[in-house]
């Protein structure tokens, strides 16, 4: 049942609070007080720098991409678009609503399929990476101190990206699925998909752009694991760099795949607290304190206001 919009916004905003409010709800005043002091002065500085550097090197890797065939673009048009997507996908569902705004931006009559193509392979390329770092802690911490069955989800999730990339760069299996497609959508937007469909497969030439981009990915990955890792290290004390390299991607994923709070907001959060800090012990505390941060790494993303102020109070036409 399709409920009306306005419905489905509030439900969206109770699905993010309400996690949020059961975290704090165990959260003891005074003691929230004394672990937050507790909390290394570097840690701050930190957490907003491994986010804004892995925002800018994602923007940096989508223009890298787009580049192979859309030469003409400059980095500055395609971070702006970039960093617009950011902002909006504070109050879209999943932090993959950026990857449908900044493109929605950036698309015209001529360069559309590139740029949604770009798109594509970038999320692609990230959900790969992180399915691979996860694996990696899996074997790093080891399959006894883990919850069962974890390793079938994760080699899954695995699975399932390698077909997406194996589909996207081979015309046989959607060669096959067009016909349904062509009963199923208007003529106008089947054509849309097929060009973009194009796009994608015509990438898998520009080896030099793609290796590039799978590069970034890493680095933008390992900015997206380290912040955890350094919030850990200033609130407790000790470095938990395997349990963030499982859990952080695990959790990741499961926020992108999940399309039910803006940005992932109190679907993250939950996800951490039932999993990577129950499994560190924390304690409600230091959870708070944590969730706080965690909440400063996603409202960072208000810096895409920048673009949309330049262009409303400095840039001439």
């Amino acid at each position: 049942m399709n409920l009306p919009r306005p419905l489905t916004r509030v439900l969206r905003l109770v699905l993010a609070i309400l996690p949020l409010l059961w975290i704090y709800s165990r959260v003891d005043l005074a003691g929230f007080r004394s672990a937050l002091a507790d909390v290394a002065w570097w840690t701050l500085p930190g957490v907003i720098a491994t986010n804004l550097a892995a925002m800018l090197l994602q923007g940096f890797r989508w223009w890298l991409l787009m580049r192979g065939f859309i030469p003409g673009i400059s980095p500055g048009k395609a971070l702006s678009a970039h960093f617009k997507g950011l902002l909006y996908s504070i109050v879209l569902p999943t932090s993959a609503a950026q990857d449908v705004v900044r493109a929605a931006i950036l698309s015209n009559a001529k360069d559309y399929p590139f740029v949604w193509g770009a798109t594509w392979v970038c999320r692609l390329m990230g959900l790969l990476v992180l399915a691979f770092f996860s694996t990696a802690g899996f074997f790093l911490i080891g399959s006894s101190q883990l919850p069962s069955r974890t390793a079938h989800v994760i080699f899954a999730a695995f699975a399932i990206v390698i077909m997406l990339l194996c589909l996207s760069f081979t015309k046989n299996a959607t060669r096959r699925i067009r016909p349904l497609a062509a009963r199923l959508l208007p003529e106008r937007i089947l054509r849309v998909v097929d060009d973009i469909r194009q796009a994608i497969y015509l990438y898998h030439t520009r080896r030099k752009h793609l290796l590039g981009t799978f590069l970034l990915t890493i680095l933008v990955q390992m900015l997206v694991i380290a912040g955890p890792v350094i919030m850990l290290m200033g609130i407790v004390g000790r470095f938990y760099g395997a349990e963030c390299l499982f859990f952080i991607p695990t959790i990741e994923i499961a926020v992108i795949s999940i399309p039910l709070t803006p940005n992932g907001i109190g679907l993250r959060e939950a996800l951490l607290s039932l999993f990577l800090l129950t499994f560190l012990a924390l304690t409600p505390e230091q959870l708070g304190v944590y969730v706080a941060f965690s909440l400063l790494g996603v409202f960072l993303r208000v810096v895409g206001l920048g673009p949309v102020v330049y262009e409303i109070f400095v840039k001439k036409d």
